[in-house]
């Protein structure tokens, strides 16, 4: 009875988080100096304070792609390797998938290799020190 429970629960919430998530991976970015320019793997992204958008795929553990500079002028750069950190609510819902072996058995390799089981961290504070 306890699986049948289980596996109708797993039907009913598991959904491929790619669906859900796709979107939300913004980090907001502030600190000294204001104005400071942001560039995202090297591209321009923004200047502080500001949000920034960071593709799922480039926070996938074993292509982890998400490399902050931020500069100003008359300061040192610096650069920032972004840190994902676990979606805690897709892990539960794929863990279930997996005890369960529904259908969305494969939701969570999906989950994983598209990076939206990972999120950015949510805010960035910085200093940048002045040149020498």
């Amino acid at each position: 009875m306890k699986r049948i429970i289980v596996i109708i629960a797993s039907l009913l919430l598991q959904s491929c988080a790619v669906s859900n998530y796709g979107k939300q991976n913004t980090t907001e970015i502030e600190g000294k100096p204001s104005n400071a320019k942001v560039y995202y793997n090297g591209l321009l992204a923004g200047q502080t304070p500001c949000k920034i958008y960071i593709p799922s795929k480039d926070l996938r553990p074993h292509k982890l792609n998400a490399n902050l500079t931020i500069s100003a002028n008359g300061y040192e750069s610096k650069e920032i390797k972004l840190k994902p950190k676990i979606r805690t609510n897709v892990l539960v819902f794929d863990a279930i998938a997996l005890i369960s072996m529904s259908p969305f058995m494969i939701a969570p390799l999906i989950d994983y290799s598209s990076g939206v089981m990972f999120k950015p961290e949510k805010k960035i504070d910085y200093k940048l020190n002045q040149n020498k």
